[in-house]
């Protein structure tokens, strides 16, 4: 199936599926199933459709098959894609490569969307804790809340080389520095 991957004038690389469902629904409407030769020319028709709606305002607009679209992230369990990692693709200016994701951008996205607001998440949970502590003067509780916190607050210069020794978007998308921290956390 051809795709269309361009950049938009934000410099993010955006794809377009051409409706291939309109295809089928042509080919049972002019009910040409066993005419081979159609094929081709309805999904000429449907790509040409498709790229219509490419913006005036699109840079580097190339088509790809969808087999060389780099990795995206999908999790089979959630039946969802990474926004991070999708937001990591780099459409290349030469128009004849497939988009690629920069690991530079895709581990600032994974810290960004993913980690730190898990993290912030967190850090409110253990603030309500150390709060019920303090209620209760339970002082050790208090110490290990509070050396939890700091170890959440510090997960970014913490991991900052684990995180950059990545090269490999799924190994990249299959880190995650907080639950790690879950793990090893003292007042749980």
């Amino acid at each position: 199936m051809k795709l269309i991957i361009y950049n938009d004038k934000f410099g993010k690389c955006k794809m377009i599926v051409p409706n291939y469902n309109r295809k089928d629904d042509l080919l049972r409407t002019l009910n040409l199933l066993n005419n081979m030769g159609v094929f081709d020319e309805i999904d000429e028709q449907v790509y040409s459709n498709a790229l219509d709606n490419v913006p005036d305002q699109a840079n580097y607009v190339t088509t790809v098959d969808h087999t060389e679209l780099p990795y995206n992230g999908w999790n089979e369990l959630t039946k969802s894609r990474s926004a991070a990692i999708i937001e990591s693709w780099i459409n290349p200016p030469d128009t004849t490569s497939p988009p690629v994701v920069d690991m530079v951008k895709a581990r600032k996205a994974k810290m960004d969307l993913e980690w730190r607001p898990k993290r912030n998440k967190l850090l409110t949970e253990l603030d309500i804790d150390y709060q019920r502590a303090d209620e209760d003067a339970n002082q050790s509780k208090k110490a290990a809340i509070a050396r939890d916190k700091k170890k959440l607050r510090d997960m970014p210069v913490d991991f900052s080389k684990a995180i950059e020794a990545i090269t490999d978007p799924k190994e990249l998308d299959d880190f995650d520095p907080v639950i790690d921290l879950i793990v090893n956390m003292e007042s749980v």
